[in-house]
């Protein structure tokens, strides 16, 4: 006994994302994060150009209150080719520190008929921190701050010198 697939109308493209990552999972609010992920299409034809749209959202569903930080233009692809993506997504300063999910989504827009729509998402944990106005930080200031001379030659010396003292409220790290 042989067996063989059987395709019944006709044959689709088929988009999924692969080794979908973000190397350093946490964003200061107002920084950029870099990620990758590899588009495929695992479809028995060939799919024309696509969009990947990087969401920032609060669960791991797409839905319309999450916020589009980028996308990336995906050439076409033949049937069983792949397209590795990168992009660095600037996540707005305005955005509360927190848990939130980066929402990967192949064929944002539905452009492609596809034998499985409900392949284009995939969805990695991240923390955005702020800064906290409120932080015990160390100030460092310069005082006591002298010169040797008032004038100095070309290619000579000046000797100077200067107190770092910490009006901080906080134990500033040692540094050279």
């Amino acid at each position: 006994v042989h067996a063989e697939p059987l395709i019944v109308g006709s044959p689709l493209a088929d988009l999924v994302l692969s080794d979908v990552t973000v190397p350093t999972p946490t964003v200061r609010a107002g920084e950029t994060i870099d990620v990758s992920a590899t588009a495929h299409n695992v479809g028995a034809v060939a799919a024309p150009s696509a969009r990947l749209v990087y969401y920032l959202s609060t669960d791991t569903t797409l839905d319309a209150s999450d916020k589009q930080l980028s996308y990336d233009s995906v050439g076409a692809l033949g049937a069983g080719d792949a397209s590795p993506e990168s992009a660095s997504l600037r996540v707005s300063a305005a955005t509360d520190g927190g848990n939130y999910y980066l929402l990967f989504v192949l064929d944002a827009d539905g452009a492609v008929v596809e034998s499985d729509e409900d392949n284009n998402v995939q969805a990695i944990a991240i923390e955005v921190v702020t800064d906290d106005p409120n932080a015990l930080l160390p100030d460092l200031i310069l005082t006591n701050v002298s010169l040797g001379a008032a004038i100095v030659e070309a290619d000579g010396q000046l000797a100077v010198s200067a107190t770092v003292e910490n009006q901080g409220l906080a134990v500033a790290p040692a540094r050279r």
